[in-house]
């Protein structure tokens, strides 16, 4: 591989951190208003969803870790 394209490649990873930091900022607000949810409401379909978006940020920031790695090993 050329110096352009891994330049390339590591101007994409620093994308994928910045991403990576933004959907953590997201997972930890929704995690904070999940912890202040009224308890009348703590079992609701709100709060099942707010779990799972939870759940689902964190994933795909460690699918986004996985895919540094991934490029990484390419560079």
């Amino acid at each position: 591989m050329n110096s352009v394209r891994r330049a390339r490649i590591k101007d994409a990873i620093e994308q994928i951190y910045a991403a990576n930091a933004a959907i953590r900022r997201i997972a930890d607000d929704e995690t904070e208003a999940y912890k202040n949810l009224p308890d009348s409401i703590e079992h609701s379909a709100y709060a099942d969803n707010s779990r799972a978006a939870v759940a689902a940020l964190m994933e795909a920031c460690d699918d986004l870790v996985k895919a540094v790695k991934a490029l990484n090993r390419v560079t």
